[in-house]
């Protein structure tokens, strides 16, 4: 039997990865890291928020 796999959608990727690294700001060791993991969150955030946004203007179709 073959085993299916699922590919995570874009939107579902930048969104799990912005949460990710927030988190892991939140264990951050120092200020330096702390502050690179909340750069990268946003980063990560803009993406998931751009492909929203194309999708409710009929553009991306990515589904959540």
């Amino acid at each position: 039997m073959k085993e299916v796999v699922r590919q995570e959608s874009d939107f579902a990727y930048y969104s799990r990865r912005a949460d990710e690294e927030r988190e892991a700001a939140e264990r951050a060791a120092s200020d330096e890291a702390r502050a690179s993991h909340v750069q990268l969150s946003a980063q990560y955030a803009i993406l998931a928020d751009m492909i929203r946004e194309a999708r409710g203007r009929g553009g991306a179709n990515d589904n959540p």
